[in-house]
């Protein structure tokens, strides 16, 4: 009997959580997501013709409104087209187009992670890409997080290809252009580019012909497209960022660490609403004891590899490692921020290093209780998925 074709098996992955991700878009009370009324007011304001503009406290939810606008100007043509219908529809109209940005994001993960490391591999990364609660509570909201994801996967994948090939203007003008639609999304898709500037300064810092290639040429194309909302936060708020005009948060103390580092833990598995309706303790436990599992069999696995002399998985470390930076940075030593989410822009490596790390144990289970340590898989998985039902 011959193995199911992988085309079959993504396709069942990708059913999957469609189901699974409009079971999380249902369920969600509208407005009972991180920032979710705030990204919905900026769509709204592009759909009436206007760019919306940080006016606290006279308008409540407008604090989000220095964000880059791509994923706006996506979800307006959908408000205009609905005018009369009640908030609670729209708003779940709004998370219908992310479920399927989150969808497409999970096919960028299976290319790049079979690129990386085979179909096998490619299909864990993606299954555990798609299961992730917080990503499918995320991805199922209304939020510039998902668009930003999955420009940020396009970026890792077009780079991971380019980087094993001959340079040339074509593959530079695609990168830029994924990486100038990463940065109109959402400005913490900087840490999968920074990681690629890194990646390419490091291989090609002698050969100027293949840094103009792979990283000047590219660069440009992304900065003429997306630099004009950056300049407007300069212009209105006073920086790059526009965090000058959310001036109400502040930094966090190093005696917080701990408790930091324990909330984007939970966060980034699965903590819901506005990050006020967790898990199980016991779960957090046992997710806890799979994460290391993962990091220890990814480490047994790659022992030998020299992934180190490979550009494409230099580049999916340093993205892991940008992701973590920017959030340490960005949600510790500037706001108060523990927000798991904030490395999903790296969610491919992330998911292929784990899924690599777990089948290098699976692969040392006798091959006859393997039906049954999947189907004991299967059942904690969805016994996970009945607490997150049971915390939205």
């Amino acid at each position: 009997m011959s193995p199911t074709p992988w085309r079959t098996r993504l396709a069942m992955v990708l059913g999957l959580q469609f189901a699974l991700g409009a079971l999380y878009l249902l369920k969600t009370v509208p407005g009972n997501a991180p920032d979710e009324p705030a990204h919905f007011f900026n769509a709204e304001s592009l759909a009436s013709g206007r760019l919306p503009q940080v006016d606290l406290p006279a308008q409540r939810w407008s604090y989000e409104a220095f964000q880059p606008p791509l994923y706006y100007a996506l979800a307006a043509p959908l408000l205009r087209l609905s005018p009369g219908a009640p908030h609670a529809w729209r708003v779940r109209l709004l998370r219908g187009q992310n479920l399927l940005f989150a969808l497409l994001n999970v096919a960028l993960v299976f290319l790049l992670a079979r690129r990386l490391a085979g179909e096998e591999a490619g299909l864990c990364a993606a299954a555990l890409a798609a299961f992730l609660p917080q990503y499918l509570f995320i991805g199922t909201s209304v939020s510039n997080d998902g668009l930003a994801d999955l420009c940020a996967s396009a970026v890792l994948l077009l780079a991971a290809r380019g980087l094993a090939r001959p340079a040339s203007w074509a593959e530079g003008a695609w990168l830029g252009l994924a990486m100038g639609l990463a940065l109109l999304t959402k400005a913490t898709t900087a840490s999968v580019i920074a990681a690629y500037a890194l990646v390419c300064a490091v291989n090609h810092a002698r050969r100027p012909q293949e840094l103009l290639l792979r990283l000047v040429w590219p660069s440009a194309l992304a900065a003429a497209a997306a630099v004009w909302p950056y300049l407007r936060n300069v212009k209105l708020y006073g920086d790059l960022s526009g965090r000058a005009s959310m001036s109400y948060e502040s930094a966090m103390h190093g005696s917080e660490l701990g408790h930091w580092l324990k909330l984007v833990f939970e966060s980034f598995w699965g903590l819901f609403g506005w990050m006020t309706s967790p898990l199980p303790a016991a779960a957090y436990l046992a997710l806890a004891g799979l994460t290391l599992l993962g990091l220890a069999g990814f480490a047994f696995w790659a022992r030998g590899r020299r992934l180190r002399q490979d550009p494409a998985w230099q580049l999916q470390l340093a993205a892991v490692a940008a992701a973590a930076g920017l959030t340490f940075c960005y949600g510790f030593l500037n706001t108060r921020q523990p927000q798991g989410r904030f490395l999903f822009p790296a969610l491919g490596p992330i998911a292929l290093i784990l899924a690599l790390g777990w089948r290098s144990f699976w692969e040392i289970i006798p091959e006859r209780l393997r039906g049954r340590a999947g189907a004991g898989l299967c059942a904690a998985a969805a016994g996970l998925h009945w607490l997150c039902w049971r915390a939205l």
